[in-house]
């Protein structure tokens, strides 16, 4: 620059490698400090869900339509890939009979759902899932789609509290919303 005794050029030069020297330190310490949370990320979770299953198409005992809820009891497990991914399968269970209108009225005694699972977690507490299997009674089976939402929050060492919203569509049947409190144990 004029009138400050160091070339323009120079000075141009010292600011560029002060900068990458800077991006490279950072890049080093980043990379560090994720292979210290990747040696002490848990690969497994397993989850105790208790929650509300909400049936819009429910019938009532003299066959009028009633929206049903209805307790029930998942069990989860996923496997954490990395620290933004996991695989998993998650079951639950429905602990009432109803019955459903739509063409035909449908039947459900105790239903159990089985899904694998797929997860991304966008943020520290949040995970959004989606995956696909099916709900399991003895009057019947459906295939069905699942997408939900999960917020974590740890408690104690290795352990999360899960509050929970998922949907399920039972392709030719009818649709849940699962509402559920679960508490998860990572190893």
């Amino acid at each position: 620059m004029p009138g400050s005794g160091i070339p323009y050029t120079d000075n141009i030069a010292m600011k560029i490698k002060t900068r990458l020297i800077c991006t490279f330190l950072l890049i080093i310490l980043g990379s560090t400090s994720m292979n210290i949370y990747a040696q002490e990320m848990k690969k497994h979770a397993i989850s105790l869900v208790l929650g509300h299953a909400h049936i819009s198409k429910g019938t009532d005992e003299n066959g009028g339509k009633k929206w049903l809820v209805s307790p029930a009891w998942g069990l989860d497990y996923n496997f954490h890939i990395n620290e933004k991914w996991a695989l998993g399968l998650h079951n639950d269970i429905i602990l009432e009979d109803f019955s459903i209108y739509g063409k035909e009225e449908i039947e459900r005694n105790y239903p159990f759902s089985s899904c694998i699972v797929g997860s991304f977690k966008p943020k520290e507490f949040l995970t959004t899932l989606i995956g696909f299997g099916g709900e399991f009674a003895g009057e019947g089976n459906y295939f069905l789609c699942r997408a939900g939402i999960e917020f974590g929050f740890g408690f104690g060492k290795n352990w999360e509290c899960n509050p929970s919203l998922t949907y399920d569509i039972k392709i030719n049947a009818y649709d849940t919303w699962l509402i559920g409190l679960g508490v998860t144990k990572l190893f």
